[in-house]
């Protein structure tokens, strides 16, 4: 893939079961001045692939990196990104595929920087502060309309609003010993770093949070649920069928974000994922397939299935 050097700023993601929303995510970005896009793919298993995604447009300005089945990869992967690429743009933006950097008064990524540039002279990081949106209290949804037409009701939970203290970071391109290996939210460097907020307001604090930040001039608008059917569908695709798992993930992330109903219980309790681990241990011992090649669940159940002479 050919990177177009003269785009001011690029960003930095990595993905894992996100190809439902991939496209509409870039084309975002794209609209607000975002000229080129890092994605290490953190695909498992025979989990989709971003590249297979991607339509033609997206994907002559993203370049797929493969992280295949590597786990809690992406302080790695921000690490990796900035030593790699940093020399091809002005500034990097390390966000993930459910966040949308928001321009409040600008039109373009070029604008804002200009006045960050303005407001916070040699800057060398923005951290700009999430907001978190519930689910707009929906059970499903159209998918055509964008996640970030439809989604409006920033969550107003406790937890939300202690979550909204975090923040993601835009940095200048060109620094040296830049490393993410604290956190994913800043980036650290043996250097002090020049440090502002998302209005351009000079900041000291090395910590994870930035409390009673000034989000008037941008923010990250952050999807994190989306509907309780989605929420099933992509995040406990990857609890692998353990219902405790899942029951956990339900309880602990997605309600602590969303307002909890009868309704919402209910279709959980219909759509919860199926109890697999055990089946599908044995169906893997049983055919010889690798788990960790693509779409080994589908080629062990269908070779499984010709072993047993069952209907297909």
């Amino acid at each position: 893939m050919r990177v177009n050097m003269e785009c001011q700023v690029a960003i930095v993601a990595i993905a894992r079961r996100e190809n439902a929303y991939i496209n509409e995510w870039i084309q975002y970005h794209r609209n607000i001045g975002i000229g080129h896009f890092y994605i290490y793919d953190n695909s498992f298993g025979d989990e989709p692939r971003i590249d297979e995604a991607l339509d033609n447009e997206n994907m002559r300005c993203t370049t797929i990196i493969p992280a295949y089945d590597i786990e809690y990869y992406q302080r790695t992967a921000y690490t990796n990104a900035y030593m790699k690429f940093n020399s091809n743009h002005q500034y990097l933006l390390f966000i993930d595929i459910d966040e949308f950097f928001t321009l409040c008064k600008h039109k373009n990524m070029a604008d804002y920087i200009a006045f960050l540039q303005d407001a916070c002279p040699n800057f060398q990081v923005a951290r700009v502060n999430w907001e978190i949106y519930d689910d707009n209290d929906a059970i499903e949804r159209d998918m055509s309309i964008p996640v970030h037409q439809f989604f409006t009701h920033p969550s107003t939970t406790q937890y939300s609003l202690k979550c909204n203290h975090s923040t993601k970071s835009l940095v200048k391109c060109g620094l040296s010993d830049i490393s993410f290996d604290d956190s994913a939210h800043y980036p650290t460097s043996s250097s002090p770093l020049l440090v502002c907020d998302a209005s351009g307001h000079k900041i000291k604090t090395k910590s994870h949070f930035l409390e009673n930040a000034d989000i008037s001039m941008a923010k990250i608008r952050h999807y994190t649920t989306k509907t309780i059917s989605e929420y099933i569908d992509q995040k406990l695709g990857i609890t692998n069928g353990d219902r405790n798992i899942a029951d956990r993930t339900i309880n602990n992330r997605f309600f602590v974000y969303c307002q909890r109903t009868k309704e919402k219980e209910d279709y959980y309790k219909m759509n919860k994922p199926i109890e697999l681990n055990m089946t599908l241990i044995s169906i893997f011992y049983d055919t010889g397939i690798n788990p960790l090649r693509k779409h080994a669940t589908k080629q062990a159940i269908s070779c499984w299935m010709k072993q047993k002479n069952l209907p297909q």
